[in-house]
């Protein structure tokens, strides 16, 4: 599944502190699995996002390792406004991050990423 969202980096993002505003299309295959006459995005895809959001300023391909202390809080419909924030945490393996829909706190937790071809 590909364009089912854009990631806007903000200015003051690089690779330790990550700010993206993302758009869904309302219209994305994502929302009808979830449920029917009431959809919302599934937690994988927000999670995909995340880490879309992290790849985008890696200088190198990344791959997800691991997810530590998910917490989902706030559903996310389609039209939702959502920012993602990202910070690593003394290694740059490792992003903690927070989801907000609509400037609710929809969704934190970290994700561990590493290099793709590591040698």
């Amino acid at each position: 599944m590909t364009n089912w969202h854009t990631i806007e980096l903000d200015k003051n993002s690089n690779q330790n502190n990550i700010y993206a505003h993302v758009e869904i299309c309302p219209e994305s295959p994502w929302f009808s699995g979830h449920f029917p006459d009431e959809p919302i995005l599934p937690g994988f895809a927000t999670l995909s996002m995340v880490f879309d959001a992290i790849q985008l300023i890696s200088n190198n391909k990344l791959v997800l390792t691991g997810l530590k202390k998910i917490r989902f809080k706030q559903v996310i419909k389609p039209g939702d406004r959502l920012e993602i924030k990202a910070e690593t945490q003394n290694n740059i393996h490792s992003y903690s991050f927070t989801v907000h829909a609509n400037g609710i706190h929809a969704c934190k937790g970290r994700l561990l990423v590493d290099y793709f071809n590591k040698t």
